[in-house]
């Protein structure tokens, strides 16, 4: 009978795992036996380490104390945000394509797209005292380092939001 995306390990020579899929369908000769199967398969080792390697990233992310967001540098629409962030300003992480900076009080951030970009090409780090709107809807003062990175063909900024004493 036919098989659909099967999964098996093997040990190579090297002592190391390889991890496979396969779908097969049987071939049988004219006398109708069972000649062996033709199918495809695939390896699966980089996209399971990947998806590991994503894991470890992202509790690394959320393990972080301070809020840290993420900026696509162009659009300005909100990537990512850590535990942290999300607990401070409220935001699900399946509604984080929905928040715009005005969430945050940033809109002023649209304006300095070319100052933000310097950034990269600097020390990459800018430091202000800013208002920001917290989980209650009422503005307090944070600290915010911007940081600018340079992603493949594209600038991300990474907002890391430290909280002053009498907005916490």
């Amino acid at each position: 009978s036919p098989f659909l995306n099967y999964v098996y390990r093997r040990i190579l020579g090297d002592g190391s795992q390889q991890t496979l899929q396969v779908s097969g369908e049987p071939i049988f000769d004219e006398g109708g036996r069972f000649t062996g199967y033709r199918g495809i398969g695939m390896e699966l080792n980089d996209r399971r380490r990947m998806t590991t390697e994503t894991l470890y990233l992202r509790l690394a992310f959320d393990s972080v104390e301070q809020a840290i967001l993420v900026f696509d540098g162009e659009s300005k629409k909100l990537l990512d945000a850590n535990h942290a962030a999300c607990n401070l300003f409220a935001i699900a992480r399946d509604d984080l394509a929905n928040v715009n900076l005005q969430h945050f009080g940033l809109s002023e951030m649209q304006s300095r797209h070319q100052e933000l970009i310097q950034l990269i090409e600097g020390d990459g780090l800018l430091q202000e005292i800013a208002q920001l709107r917290n989980r209650s809807g009422e503005y307090g003062p944070v600290s915010i380092q911007w940081r600018a990175y340079a992603c493949v063909d594209r600038s991300t900024h990474a907002a890391h939001v430290s909280t002053l004493e009498m907005y916490e």
